[in-house]
C-alpha cells in the first residue's frame, strides 16, 4: 500500500512537470515547451530553440479554448499595440527631427560667433570627438568666454587666442583655470606652492609632466616636472 502511494505521488509529480507540445495549422511542431505567457491573441512559449509567439488563429481551436482565446478581445489588443507602435515611431521621428534642428541652429550660432568662425571654423572635429560632440564642446567655450568679452574683462583677440590654444590642446599665460581644464583636462593633483599660489600637476607618464602656477585664478607660469 505504501509503495502504491509513493507511485501515485511520483506520477503526479511527473504530470505536473510534463512539458507541452504544440503543432500549428501550418504544420510547425514545438516539443518540450513551457508556456511563459498568455496574451489575448496567442501564447508565448520557450523551447530548446528559444522564445516563440504562437498566434491562436494559427493553432487548433481546442488550444485557444484551453487558454481562453476571445477573438474580440484579441482584435482590440492588437489594435492597441498597433497604435502604441505608431505613436512610438512618430515620437522617434520627432525626436530625430528636433535633434537635427538643434544641430542646425547651433551651427548657425557658431558661424556667427567670431572666435569660432575666425579661429577654428575649418576643423570638423576636436580630438576624439565627433561633429555633434565638437559643437557641444564649442558651445561650452562660448558660454564661458562671451560674458568676458561683453563685460570688458577680456578683449576679443585674447579670446581668439584662448580658443585656438584649447583647440590645439595648449595653454597660455593669463588663461583662466577653466580654460586649462578644457584644454588639458583635470590635473593629476593640486596644491599651493611656497608663495601661496595655486599649483596644478599634470603627470604624463614615465616621470614626465608639467606644473602650472596660477595667480588670482589665471595661469602665471608653467614648468616641466
Amino acid at each position: 500500500m505504501k509503495r502504491l502511494s509513493l507511485l501515485a505521488v511520483f506520477l503526479s509529480l511527473a504530470v505536473s512537470v510534463r512539458a507541452d507540445s504544440f503543432t500549428t495549422l501550418d504544420g510547425d511542431s514545438y516539443t518540450n515547451c513551457t508556456v511563459k505567457r498568455v496574451e489575448p491573441d496567442g501564447i508565448v512559449i520557450t523551447d530548446s530553440d528559444g522564445v516563440h509567439k504562437l498566434k491562436f488563429k494559427n493553432l487548433p481551436p481546442d488550444i485557444g479554448k484551453k487558454y481562453g482565446f476571445d477573438s474580440v478581445k484579441a482584435a482590440a489588443w492588437q489594435e492597441k499595440n498597433k497604435q502604441s507602435e505608431i505613436s512610438s515611431q512618430k515620437e522617434a521621428v520627432e525626436n530625430q527631427q528636433n535633434q537635427l534642428k538643434h544641430l542646425a541652429d547651433q551651427q548657425t550660432e557658431f558661424d556667427t560667433w567670431e572666435p569660432f568662425s575666425t579661429t577654428v571654423k575649418n576643423g570638423n572635429s576636436w580630438g576624439y570627438m565627433n561633429a555633434s560632440e565638437t559643437e557641444s564642446f564649442l558651445s561650452t567655450l562660448k558660454k564661458i568666454f562671451t560674458p568676458l568679452i561683453e563685460d570688458g574683462t577680456t578683449d576679443r583677440s585674447t579670446v581668439h587666442e584662448w580658443v585656438s590654444a584649447i583647440w590645439n590642446h595648449e595653454i597660455q599665460n593669463g588663461m583662466p583655470a577653466i580654460a586649462v581644464k578644457l584644454s588639458w583636462g583635470d590635473p593629476s593633483s593640486t596644491s599651493n606652492d611656497s608663495s601661496g599660489w595655486e599649483m596644478w600637476t599634470y603627470e604624463r607618464g614615465n616621470g614626465s609632466g608639467q606644473y602650472i602656477h596660477f595667480k588670482d585664478g589665471v595661469v602665471s607660469s608653467w614648468s616641466n616636472l
